[in-house]
């Protein structure tokens, strides 16, 4: 998420870093690509309790490693094929050899995707019918079959099919005017915000408009910060406002022609920098104490997307057709148009 938020912005480089970097940590069958890897693409990342250190403000137990690292995290899959998508949308090379393991990707989304998961949060609960993790799935197809026809490959067999069944299931779960965290749950989860951003739904269809009001009235306070969720991880104790979220807001407001709603929250959120213009993971939503990772990519990515949108919305330049559009795309698309080159 970070790299495609940087490639939209023309930093080709590190997008092209990157992959270099995926192509060599997740060599291999596309069946066994990891949710994470070390910085040197190092495959066991055992977690390890440091009794001996207290943590920030005695938050133990302080920890190395990631027990998450061999989760089921379906949304893996729509991130990876995605980036290629755009990645290929540039200008810029999918070998051969990449397509093979993108398209096997997508052969195991179809396998996998009826499979609950642990999610984009990592919980270390009963694994759930994330919607969110759905919808990557649907993403990931979604983007395969258009990619195959950018390299002038053959899309497989069952690909548009289990697409389509992906958004038929995300819909089906979302019958009480907003998108739940989970099918067959009534939990709230602000990760939903990204499926209009993926370009399943239309950031003005009604089920994103009520679904931005359940979360601000189950998420968010007076401040207007939104958690993650609310419902148990797994994990002891509370946390803060998740930034990320709050961004994720912005971007949907924006794209949905709330545009007054979309610049008043992100005002508040340029006011949570750092005296040096740095973010945290999370925020006390009372006192504006930063919390968790810092810096953290997330936050500072979604900072530079949503500043971009905003942008954008002011100067008309977002669609208002009623149609689903991937944001991601969209920006894209603005950086060719105005660089003169064409997609």
């Amino acid at each position: 998420m970070t790299l495609t938020a940087l490639f939209v912005l023309g930093l080709r480089s590190e997008a092209e870093a990157f992959k270099a970097w995926i192509e060599r940590s997740g060599a291999g069958r596309p069946q066994d690509l990891q949710i994470m890897y070390g910085v040197a693409g190092e495959r066991m990342l055992p977690e390890v309790e440091l009794d001996h250190l207290l943590g920030h403000a005695g938050s133990r137990p302080v920890r190395i490693g990631n027990g998450a690292v061999k989760q089921l995290q379906l949304d893996s899959y729509g991130q990876l094929l995605e980036a290629a998508y755009l990645f290929a949308r540039a200008g810029l090379e999918i070998t051969t050899d990449n397509w093979h393991f993108l398209a096997g990707l997508a052969d195991v989304c179809c396998d996998r995707w009826r499979q609950p998961d642990q999610g984009i949060w990592e919980v270390r609960d009963e694994p759930r019918h994330f919607l969110h993790s759905k919808a990557s799935c649907w993403l990931a197809l979604h983007r395969a079959v258009q990619l195959a026809e950018l390299l002038g490959q053959q899309p497989a067999k069952g690909w548009a099919e289990e697409r389509d069944a992906l958004a038929r299931y995300v819909l089906d779960a979302a019958q009480s005017g907003y998108i739940p965290q989970a099918a067959a749950t009534r939990d709230t989860d602000a990760a939903v915000l990204l499926i209009p951003a993926f370009g399943l739904l239309s950031a003005d269809d009604p089920l994103v408009h009520g679904t931005i009001e359940v979360l601000r009235r189950d998420l968010a306070g007076p401040h207007g910060l939104l958690h993650r969720y609310r419902c148990g991880d797994g994990i002891a104790g509370g946390e803060g406002a998740f930034l990320l979220c709050s961004f994720w807001m912005v971007d949907v407001l924006a794209h949905a022609g709330r545009v007054d709603e979309a610049s008043e929250l992100l005002e508040r959120l340029l006011g949570l920098a750092n005296d040096v213009g740095i973010y945290a993971e999370e925020v006390d939503p009372e006192t504006g104490a930063h919390l968790g990772n810092t810096p953290q990519a997330f936050t500072h990515m979604a900072l530079v997307s949503s500043c971009a949108y905003v942008s954008a919305a002011r100067r008309g330049l977002l669609p208002a057709d009623g149609r689903p559009h991937d944001f991601a795309e969209l920006a894209l698309e603005r950086l060719m148009a105005g660089r003169g080159e064409h997609a």
